[in-house]
């Protein structure tokens, strides 16, 4: 019965009905009053009601069938109706979407793209049963930051821990939770993002990864890298499916939407505000879509080089209200905001919501260090392990990237030697230890970007 009373309404019989009781009544009236002067016959006024009567079943048979548009009258085109729903007035955009006809039933298709209800749930489910989602890969950086270091990943397991618990919660919640790591360059942003991202994957949830570009600042570019990861490996009836529920807004933040489909993509209306808002809703919508059956951990990296459109999609989501089992973590350096920086103005506003933490990394201790040292070496024969974990922790402050530039560059420079056992043992003075060129070349960099004060604080033997 919705089904129906839904089409009758896009077929705009309602309207219509609506004017022709108001015109008959008009007619009906001026029948009565025109028929004494005019010196017609009694029955004329009573003869206009009957047409006006028989009229009307033929006026709301005309409206189904077809429309008045500028171009003339054309037939209705036939359309599958949805039931409407509670958020149907935010997927109707205020001008019509238009596209270039392509070939076949494209044209015929993009017509209807942006349909004014709400996710058909039953229906959804249905074509969850028949395409069951496919589990994604894990992104290719997240693996790389996750295996290239060839010394063991240690002395964060509080952080590690905290980021599963997390993303628990948004499962067990269904609502969107958010995760912002910061801290310094080489402090281990990305890796432990990295190794959360792989403890994830393994339980089931499926792992995006979007990042941003110093310089680059195009509009929407982390969530377009990681949706189209998304896109490119759901099933073609899901999209069809979340296309026909959702519309095809957000096929201009990710073209690869309607490349999959073989649809063109919709110009943008000229109401910018409400382009932008279908955009920022589709993307809430497809996260609220893919995670029903699968849970979703979507990472953004480096976001101190975030766009201010992108800011707005991250500020969208944690405002909505849909049910989602989504945890969006993202990575910033502090040292590398402006004053005026965006995303200083949406870390304050986001202080005050329930569903987002922010993870300060600091750099690891000496016993954390110890551990990297003896796991890599597979042994502690003879006490040194500490003392040079020590000596670390003093020149690099903690810093991991430094932390394991200067073993490397230890190694290469002959510090250990084998004993009769054939286990590598230190064989310099610790007093002696020094930072490679690598470590020097980082902090010069850094200084040139007018950060000295940031980077260069713990390392004040550096000559």
């Amino acid at each position: 019965m919705k089904g129906f009373l839904a089409e009758l309404k896009r077929r705009s019989v309602f309207r219509v009905a609506g004017i022709y009781a108001v015109v008959a009544w008009i007619l009906a009236q001026g029948a009565v009053l025109v028929e004494a002067p005019l010196f017609l016959p009694g029955w004329f006024d009573t003869l206009v009601l009957i047409l006006l009567i028989l009229g009307f079943p033929l006026a709301l048979l005309l409206s189904w069938a077809f429309d008045l548009t500028p171009e003339g009258v054309k037939r209705t085109p036939s359309v599958p109706a949805t039931p409407a729903g509670p958020d149907a007035r935010y997927l109707a955009p205020s001008a019509p979407v238009t596209a270039t006809p392509g070939p076949g039933a494209a044209g015929d298709t993009a017509a209807a793209l942006a349909p004014a209800t709400a996710p058909d749930a039953p229906a959804l489910r249905e074509v969850y049963d028949a395409s069951p989602p496919t589990r994604l890969p894990l992104p290719a950086r997240l693996i790389g930051a996750s295996e290239r270091s060839p010394f063991a990943f240690c002395g964060r397991d509080a952080e590690l821990a905290r980021l599963r618990e997390t993303q628990q919660t948004s499962v067990t919640e269904q609502h969107l939770r958010v995760s912002l790591i910061s801290g310094e360059p080489g402090i281990g942003k990305t890796t432990l993002v990295a190794q959360a991202a792989r403890a994830i994957h393994e339980t089931g949830a499926n792992v995006l990864y979007g990042h941003c570009q110093e310089g680059l600042g195009a509009p929407y570019q982390p969530w377009s890298e990681a949706l189209s990861q998304l896109i490119e490996h759901t099933d073609e009836a899901l999209l069809r499916q979340f296309v026909d529920d959702s519309g095809l807004a957000l096929a201009r933040l990710v073209p690869s939407l309607a490349r999959r489909l073989s649809i063109p993509v919709p110009e943008a209306g000229s109401d910018a505000d409400a382009e932008r808002f279908l955009i920022l809703e589709g993307v809430a919508r497809l996260l609220a879509f893919a995670s029903q059956h699968t849970p979703v951990l979507l990472v953004l990296d480096d976001v101190h080089w975030v766009d201010a459109a992108s800011l707005q999609v991250l500020r969208h989501l944690v405002s909505s209200a849909k049910p989602m089992a989504v945890l969006v973590v993202g990575t910033y350096r502090e040292s590398d905001m402006s004053r005026g920086h965006p995303l200083l103005g949406v870390l304050a506003e986001l202080r005050r919501e329930t569903g987002v933490e922010r993870l300060a990394l600091a750099g690891l201790d000496d016993t954390a260090i110890r551990d990297i040292l003896v796991t890599t070496a597979g042994h502690d024969e003879g006490g040194h392990a500490l003392p040079l974990a020590r000596a670390l922790y003093r020149e690099t402050g903690g810093n991991p990237f430094f932390v394991l530039e200067v073993i490397i560059h230890l190694a290469e420079s002959g510090a250990f030697t084998e004993d009769g056992a054939g286990r590598s043992v230190l064989a310099m003075d610790l007093d002696n230890l020094e930072l490679p060129s690598s470590v020097r070349e980082v902090v010069a960099h850094r200084v040139s970007h007018g950060l000295v004060s940031q980077l260069c604080r713990p390392y004040r033997r550096l000559p």
